[in-house]
């Protein structure tokens, strides 16, 4: 996946472009499990953006934050500062080593990649 990180942050983008959840989507179980859909996948992108060793990815993702940010405010702080969202995007190296820790923990027992 990680090699497919431009295909992951263009499918991101997509899902954030189509709808502003809290203005579109009426019903508060159908939004509820979008913006959590969503929040994996910023989340996602957020691992893989660490995990990848391409020099533009930082950017990338800096670049994808600022549009959601713009785009829909409410998706933005949902996504940001909640637990996955949070915990995902902690700075500096002790952060990078703490999401990646998190991140191969959650792959160990949930049994992905």
């Amino acid at each position: 996946m990680v090699k497919r990180l431009g295909q992951q942050f263009r499918v991101t983008r997509i899902m954030m472009e189509s709808f502003h959840l809290y203005q579109d989507v009426e019903s508060s179980r159908l939004r509820s499990y979008m913006m959590g859909y969503f929040t994996m996948m910023m989340a996602i992108c957020s691992v893989l953006t660490k995990l990848s060793e391409e020099d533009c990815a930082d950017e990338r993702l800096k670049t994808l934050w600022r549009d959601l940010k713009e785009y829909d405010e409410r998706m933005y702080r949902r996504a940001r500062y909640g637990v996955v969202g949070f915990f995902t995007n902690l700075h500096g190296r002790a952060g990078d080593k703490t999401t990646l820790g998190l991140y191969h923990l959650a792959s160990k027992i949930f049994k992905f990649n």
